[in-house]
């Protein structure tokens, strides 16, 4: 029997938990595998090291151990690649790899970074220094943010990219050395992937009798080993293993597989009217692809998307998208995160459906405001665009499809220049000085002195960021070339040079709703009412309000705080985006500029961990403001007020990211009225030209009785922020973040 077989099918498809290589089909040993790999680069020194990654890239597919598992229909494994997925706020997952993700190719990347930062400049080690340990901001080589032209991954498949570069090649009649390097790596890598597909191929021909559907397999790994994909099983098996080995070999991380639906369409109508496949054999195939990436537990969500504008201008949503949908849904995973690109023109029916999904805590489900996306884009990439031209990637982000490169090398701690304007410069927490001096407080006579202490701090960590970034930017191509990635895309290969030498780089501005409050609250306890003066305010909060209990609790729950529709206090907001989005107005190290990002993802939780107390009435250690939201239990006038806060930043100054998170109580989202209110919320909010949303439709009851009873939850998904997770793979302290958020707690 060939279908009707998932769920018999499903406790067989993890075959990255527990591996089943064919005998004989090469090295199984991870480690093994690593010191081959550090062993071409030692013989290869000084090579360049696009060359020497290509060739370690070709030793894993040509020598590593194989897997075509006789049971799916798609899932393929090649040794060296192990999936954990334990980051901070979720628990080790039983892994082969003990919860740790290994990409062989990494240990490069490792060293030739350690090498690098061994000869980095003073300045450089000057802005690097302290950041992470004083929790002002993270910084890192970035290149988990990449998307291939998935357009012309499936126009052309493995050997039509080869051929295409080999095109591109013979245009450069004196090609530079590094040229020459560049065009070398892609064919030594292309020619190993197709080398690969036809190993693939051959063992699921020698295992054909192990279930009906290998024969369909071989021919369909053979078939994508020789050309592009003739049918939609054939696009879903090169979407797959393209993005697998780019991901988990290559090490660039493919932060997007597509808009799925718009790509698969074509082939969707082709495969139905020849009858090849019917619609539910379709969406028994989806399910399995989506399953996939379950399995390879990408902690913060494999992305997709649906939806959007078409060429003409007209909505994206046909039955396949209506499919896509209905197949994520009966797949029961989290792994994976639906992008709905929305306009004015989606139809109430996609919005709907996923959004039910969502109110049924099922459903990694961001949305993103296809209507505004053009303007944003346009002044990011700095060239006029059009709407069927912007992507999107990673946790809630645009892009250009077929663009250039983007890179997050930091991200700042919004509070931390508070803290930082209060102690003239040294943060409280470790005593190490980390920003600039601003002067003794008594110094400060009027609020907008102590704001231009503030601002004089973020500058100073912009600074740092831009230092760091541009260290980075420089180097990021040395450090992981890119060969795989950078022949989809036709801007590296008429440069001649890899994908990373061009793109934007965003630097990540985090927390700034506490900023805000507490801009706010110091104006006016410190200046308006001369309730604490700020030298008697900053003994307070290294105190961490020790002794002052009922002003901190007076302060907590003022309600002149961001994310009420107090144009005061949102004003705060407004001038930090317009502020950043000034001074990262430049020329980057990678032939494109800066930009400014506006999300914290799980970094509210991670910086507040190294934030003392802040003049909001936050206590030392917990949680800062979330993403473009408020801070927890601060947004008391109720959602309608938290949109129109939010929807005063311009999202055009924040291309990087700004996405706005949502708690509906579950008895708000029942029945067809509730359902009908929630799209209609997400229309408001795009409507006055918000970024993106994101959300949870739940009450903390029910998370309460989740955290005793995890027996009777197990499929409970709640939105963590930007992606999902299950509520029990959850540490308590991030629980207790989400409960909170709901019971609006000081």
């Amino acid at each position: 029997m060939l279908w009707n077989r998932y769920e018999t099918d499903r406790p067989y498809l993890n075959m990255y938990a527990q591996e089943h290589f064919e005998p004989a089909s090469g090295i199984t040993d991870c480690d093994a595998l690593e010191r081959e790999i550090l062993k071409i680069d030692d013989q290869l020194r000084g090579s360049s090291h696009a060359i020497i990654k290509a060739r370690a890239f070709a030793f894993v597919l040509d020598h590593g151990a194989i897997e075509v598992n006789p049971r799916d229909w798609f899932g393929v494994n090649v040794a060296g690649l192990r999936f954990g997925g334990s980051p901070k706020g979720l628990r080790i997952h039983n892994m082969n790899s003990g919860g740790k993700t290994v990409k062989p190719l990494r240990v490069l990347c490792e060293r030739w970074q350690k090498e690098l930062l061994d000869k980095a400049p003073q300045r450089v080690c000057d802005a690097m220094e302290n950041m992470f340990e004083s929790g002002a901001g993270s910084f890192w080589a970035d290149y988990d943010h990449s998307v291939p032209d998935w357009d012309a991954v499936l126009r052309y498949g493995f050997p039509g990219l080869l051929q295409r570069a080999r095109e591109k090649r013979a245009s450069f009649p004196e090609p530079t050395p590094a040229q020459t390097d560049y065009f070398d790596a892609i064919e030594i890598t292309y020619e190993a992937l197709i080398r690969f597909m036809h190993r693939l191929a051959d063992s699921a021909q020698r295992r054909a009798g192990e279930d009906e559907r290998m024969p369909m397999r071989a021919a369909c790994l053979r078939n994508l080993a020789q050309g592009a994909p003739r049918n939609i099983y054939e696009a879903m098996q090169l979407i797959y293993l393209f993005h697998l080995i780019q991901q988990y070999l290559e090490a660039v991380q493919a932060r997007s597989f597509g808009d799925l639906d718009r790509l698969l369409y074509p082939f969707y109508l082709k495969d139905i009217d020849e009858g090849l496949f019917t619609r539910e054999q379709i969406k028994e195939l989806l399910m399995y692809l989506f399953a996939q990436y379950d399995y390879q537990n990408h902690p913060y969500n494999q992305p997709m998307s649906i939806g959007g504008l078409d060429r003409d201008g007209n909505a994206i949503a046909t039955p396949l998208t209506s499919l896509i949908c209905d197949a994520y849904y009966d797949a029961n995973i989290v792994n994976l995160k639906i992008f709905v690109v929305t306009s004015e023109k989606t139809p109430d029916w996609l919005l709907e459906k996923a959004m039910d999904q969502v109110r049924h805590s099922r459903g990694s489900y961001v949305f993103i405001n296809a209507d505004n996306a053009t303007a944003i884009m346009s002044r990011s990439r700095q060239m006029p665009l059009e709407p069927w031209q912007v992507g999107t990637w990673g946790c809630f982000n645009l892009n250009v499809k077929g663009g250039t490169t983007d890179c997050l090398h930091n991200r700042l701690n919004m509070a931390k220049p508070i803290e930082l304007a209060l102690n003239n410069g040294v943060d409280p927490q470790t005593g190490f000085r980390v920003g600039c001096e601003t002067g003794p407080l008594e110094d400060m006579h009027t609020f907008q002195d102590f704001e231009r202490a503030f601002y004089r701090q973020f500058d100073c960590l912009l600074d740092k960021a831009i230092t760091i970034s541009s260290f980075y930017d420089e180097h990021i191509a040395e450090i992981n070339p890119s060969p795989m990635d950078s022949a989809t895309l036709t801007y590296s290969l008429e440069h001649g040079e890899d994908a990373f030498r061009y793109g934007v780089s965003t630097v990540c501005c985090s927390c700034a709703g506490t900023a805000a409050d507490s801009l706010a609250m110091i104006r006016k306890y410190v200046y308006v009412q001369n309730r604490i003066t700020l030298a008697e305010l900053r003994d307070v909060l290294n105190a961490n309000w020790a002794g002052c209990e009922k002003l901190r609790l007076e302060i907590s729950r003022d309600r002149e705080k961001y994310g009420n529709n107090i144009d005061s206090v949102d004003q705060f907001v407004v001038d930090i985006v317009n502020h950043a989005d000034a001074y990262l107005d430049r020329p980057n190290r990678r032939n494109g500029r800066f930009q400014l990002g506006f999300a914290s993802i799980d970094y509210h939780i991670r910086y507040g961990e190294k934030t003392g107390a802040t003049p909001d009435g936050r206590m030392a250690g917990t949680a800062l403001a979330k993403n473009v939201g408020a801070s927890i239990g601060k947004d008391r006038s109720g959602l309608t007020a938290l949109i129109l806060s939010a929807t005063k930043i311009d999202a055009v100054k924040i291309p990087g990211s700004g996405v706005l998170d949502f708690l509906v109580h579950s008895s708000a989202a029942k029945g067809e009225a509730g359902l009908k209110a929630m799209v209609g919320m997400l229309r408001t909010f795009f409507a006055r030209g918000g970024y993106s949303m994101q959300g949870n439709v739940t009450d903390a009851d029910t998370l309460r009785d989740a955290q005793r009873h995890p027996e009777n939850y197990e499929g409970l998904q709640v939105r963590v922020t930007g992606w999902n997770w299950n509520f029990n793979d959850m540490t308590t302290d991030y629980q207790d973040e989400i409960i909170h958020r709901l019971e609006g707690v000081d």
